[in-house]
């Protein structure tokens, strides 16, 4: 069903062309939304719902973010709203949080709205050796798992003082997928994660060893 279709919600290269939108998450609060393009750039938006009754939902882009090289895949907001990750083409993971203080300006010549929210990149995660295809958080905050077309899933540690103490080393690498890494989700107590490839399966694996425990293949 297509409750709306806001125009004004879009991605755009420097010459003003309008550009493809891979990814898209939902704030906890369903009050903001995290968009990522084919202009390498994300884009966080607040959303106002009209009240019972009438009216359609207000857009405003508070900030874009551009500190990737290539087109950004996934984007995806941690359990509790106070931090977001982006993965790319240019195989970087980038985590952010919403700092007090003023934005940075807009760069010199740029034709880019000035941010409203100071989103700062806290980190940058770089071992992956192809595209970043999807990102997820466990229930709990305290890891990420990223995938990519380098048939690999990475898992990362955030430390109690937050982003400021991700680990730049993965916890695990996961190889069981013979082909690249499309999806991964946690299930909701944190026991497990799966995963789905282009090897046309889905795979288990159980979070307290990291070893796998299922793999579903499509049938012959």
């Amino acid at each position: 069903m297509l409750l709306e279709k806001p125009e004004d919600v879009k991605h755009e290269n420097a010459s003003g062309t309008v550009c493809a939108i891979y990814g898209v998450d939902a704030h906890s609060t369903l009050q903001l939304f995290a968009t990522a393009g084919g202009d390498n750039t994300v884009k966080i938006w607040s959303l106002q719902t009209p009240v019972e009754g009438g009216g359609i939902a207000t857009f405003e882009l508070l900030a874009t973010l551009a500190f990737h090289q290539q087109a950004v895949n996934c984007v995806r907001w941690a359990g509790h709203g106070r931090y977001l990750a982006s993965g790319s083409d240019d195989q970087l993971v980038c985590l952010y949080e919403l700092q007090e203080g003023a934005p940075a300006p807009v760069p010199f010549g740029s034709n880019a709205a000035p941010n409203k929210q100071n989103w700062v990149r806290c980190s940058t995660l770089e071992r992956h050796t192809m595209d970043v295809e999807d990102i997820a958080w466990s229930p709990d905050d305290r890891m990420l798992a990223t995938c990519s077309i380098d048939n690999t899933i990475l898992i990362w540690g955030v430390g109690i003082g937050g982003l400021s103490e991700v680990m730049t080393q993965p916890l695990q690498t996961l190889t069981g997928h013979s082909g690249w890494v499309k999806g991964v989700a946690w299930d909701p107590v944190g026991k497990y994660l799966s995963s789905a490839g282009e090897d046309k399966t889905v795979r288990m694996w159980k979070v307290a060893d990291w070893q796998e425990s299922d793999a579903v293949a499509e049938p012959e």
